[in-house]
Order: C-alpha cells, then structure tokens, then sequence
C-alpha cells in the first residue's frame, strides 16, 4: 500500500503559522505586562477585562485572563457565530478532559504541600522558576511542555497536529498550577497532614494520569510524552514512565546543585513516587478496566454511523 505523500510546503507553512502566533502572543503579554500594567492603565477587550479584575481581586493576572477568556469561550459556543468552537468544547467536556487537568494540577500542588518534594512531572519546570524566577511555575511548565511536544515531532519525524492541541491543554494546566499555588498556601502544615497530602496528590495524579490515556483527545503533554514515547518505541508504558520521571530528577538535581548551590525540590516523595507511579498508573488503568467501558464520544459517532 503506498504511503500518501506529504505536501511539505504545507507542513513547512502550517508550522511558521503557529510559530508566528506564539510570538504574537509573547510579544503582546510582554506589552500589557512591561507598558499597560505599570502605567494603571485599562485596555479594552478580554485583556482589559482581566486587568480590571486583577486591580479589584490582586489574582494572578494570568489566572484572571484564562477565566475571562473561558467565559467568552463558553458564551462563543452558544451565541456566537463559530460552530467549531461548540464541536471542540463539546468533545473535550465528554472526554472528560476539564477533570484531568483539575486532578492532575491538583496533585502536582498538593505533593509539594506536603514538603515531601514536587512530582517528578513538575520538577524541571519548578527548578527553572528557582533558578529563573522572572517565569512563575506555570509559564516554566507550559514552555517545558511545549519542548516534549516539540521533542514527540522529532521522534516521528512529521508534524501531527493533534500535539499542538496538546501544548494549549499544557498552557490551561500551567494556569492551574498558579491559581492552586495562590490559594494552597492556607492548608495546614502539621506533620500528619503533610502525610495525608502526599497520599492524596499521588492518588489522584495515578488516577489523572491513568485517566488521560483512555482519553480520546490530546492530553497534558508531560502525561503525552511518555504514552508517546512508549508507542514510539515499542517498550513498556510502565517502564518509559520510570525513566522519564527518573530522567526528570536527574535534570532537577542538576540544576538547584549547580545553581543555587543546594538541591530543592526533592524529596523522599518525589523519589518513591517517581520510582513507583509508572506502576501505579497501570494499576489504576487496569482497575478502570475491569470495571468500566470507556466510551468517547467518536466511538459514540462511530456506532451510530454503523
């Protein structure tokens, strides 16, 4: 059977399209955050709405834009003139795709709450706002991810478009990690709360993670990465998991060492989890199994197209 061909200036084009459009989108934050802001000044549109929010509330101005711009989404797939905005937000809201990112930025936040270390997924990116503090947590952890996506095009060696979908659920789950970073610092800090936290946050990150690889879109990409990469290679997924997180540690530990002259962000959690989660995810994944059908809503298409 012959292999269609691939039309390269296509590919080529599609590619500086969206390298074009992040720049925009850094060149344009970087205005509001280096001229606007400073100036108390109001612009107009979503921006202006966020920054208006952000002088009443004093919430991350990042968190306040992604809420702003999913009611304005929201209100776009019921009112407004773009019926591919419905068909996205429809599938993605029966794939169950809100509650994974919710659960897995939650644990990722509540593994650190317990002072036992931050999970593997998050430790390069939580090392890098030690080091380069002028990036919180959750732009480290989208620019992060967006290298593994990167990184999945290389090894396949073809633009696939469904991982830039991944990369914006990255950016909605980096949000998240600064909207749970604001308001978790009211949890108490007690030793058997501690162990409580770091029992539920890897529970739920087994879960979220096990969860997203039986969901039919684009996942966060340091959950993508390693599903990926296990098809990729044919190997294991428990075994690229390990290694991945094991990989991930071994980059923190270098950095904090070399740079702050002390390791941060280890911990005998971070170690045991990142030792142990791979199995951990296949055990949930085959207690999911067992117990329930996952239908996504192609599969649905699918069967009353038959």
């Amino acid at each position: 059977m012959k292999r269609p061909r691939v039309n390269r200036q296509a590919v080529v084009g599609t590619v500086l399209e969206y390298v074009w459009m992040i720049f925009g989108m850094f060149i344009y934050s970087f205005g509001w955050l280096a001229c606007i802001m400073p100036a108390n000044t109001l612009g107009g549109g979503a921006a202006g709405l966020s920054l208006l929010f952000y002088h009443i509330t004093g919430l991350p101005i990042g968190m306040l834009t992604l809420i702003v711009n999913g009611v304005l989404l929201l209100i776009d797939s019921f009112e407004g003139p773009m019926p591919q905005t419905r068909f996205v937000l429809q599938h993605a809201l029966a794939l169950g795709l809100p509650v994974i990112i919710v659960i897995n930025s939650l644990g990722v936040l509540l593994m650190l709450r317990s002072g036992s270390g931050i999970s593997a997924i998050s430790s390069v990116p939580y090392a890098f706002s030690l080091v380069l503090p002028f990036f919180t947590l959750g732009t480290w952890t989208y620019l992060f991810q967006g290298a593994l996506i990167l990184s999945l095009m290389i090894l396949r060696k073809k633009l696939v478009i469904p991982y830039l979908f991944s990369f914006v659920v990255g950016f909605v789950f980096g949000e998240l990690l600064d909207f749970h970073e604001w308001w978790i610092g009211v949890l108490p800090t007690s030793l058997p709360m501690r162990v409580l936290y770091f029992l539920i946050s890897y529970v739920l990150i087994c879960i979220g993670i096990a969860l997203s690889n039986r969901c039919g879109l684009p996942i966060i990409p340091t959950d993508l990465f390693p599903r990926e990469l296990s098809d990729i290679t044919s190997v294991g997924y428990p075994k690229i998991k390990i290694g991945f997180d094991v990989t991930c540690l071994a980059v923190t530990a270098g950095l904090t060492f070399f740079c702050l002259g002390h390791l941060d962000g280890l911990g005998v959690g971070t170690i045991a989890a990142a030792l142990t989660m791979g199995k951990g995810v296949g055990i949930v994944g085959d207690w999911l199994d067992k117990r329930f059908r996952f239908i996504t809503v192609f599969d649905k298409h699918k069967e009353q197209a038959a």
